[in-house]
């Protein structure tokens, strides 16, 4: 009996320690970022696969990009960094883009045919739930949106 007590501490004792760890690891580097570097995560929809143009990398995007993190600590407020450019020739009109929080509307403007690069503050959502969906629309989607990179933190 006494041998099965150690196991159940040293497995409670055990988990403790790796959670800890973790937290005192993310908060040294909070930061979530993706790159077009690599092969998109599942919690982003909306791109299709990577391509390199010399040293650049950038997903071309459908209509809709989302960004769907369960689980996020939303306590605190966080602030998300989106970057994209519409690529789109001179003969046709540049699309408008919204990025929602959540399903709400925070930012609309519209995109240029140089990179840019938007930032939104996310507070705390009143019911504090541990998630986040960030999504960028282009209301016009002729040709995806290209460089679609968030990085929250």
């Amino acid at each position: 009996m006494s041998r099965l007590i150690r196991t159940i501490v040293a497995t409670i004792g055990g988990a403790l320690a790796g959670a800890a760890w973790l937290t005192y690891a993310f908060s040294r580097h909070p930061d979530v970022t993706f790159e077009m570097d690599q092969e998109t995560p599942r919690v982003i929809s909306g791109l299709y696969d990577s391509e390199r143009a010399g040293d650049d990398t950038y997903a071309w995007s459908s209509g809709r990009v989302t960004l769907n993190l369960p689980g996020l600590d939303r306590r605190a407020p966080w602030s998300c960094v989106a970057r994209f450019r519409a690529a789109r020739p001179p003969s046709v009109t540049l699309p408008e883009v919204t990025i929602s929080v959540d399903d709400a509307p925070v930012v609309r403007q519209r995109a240029t045919n140089e990179p840019q690069t938007v930032g939104v503050s996310v507070p705390p959502p009143v019911d504090c739930e541990f998630r986040m969906d960030l999504s960028l629309d282009d209301v016009q989607t002729w040709v995806p949106l290209a460089r679609f990179l968030p990085r929250c933190r």
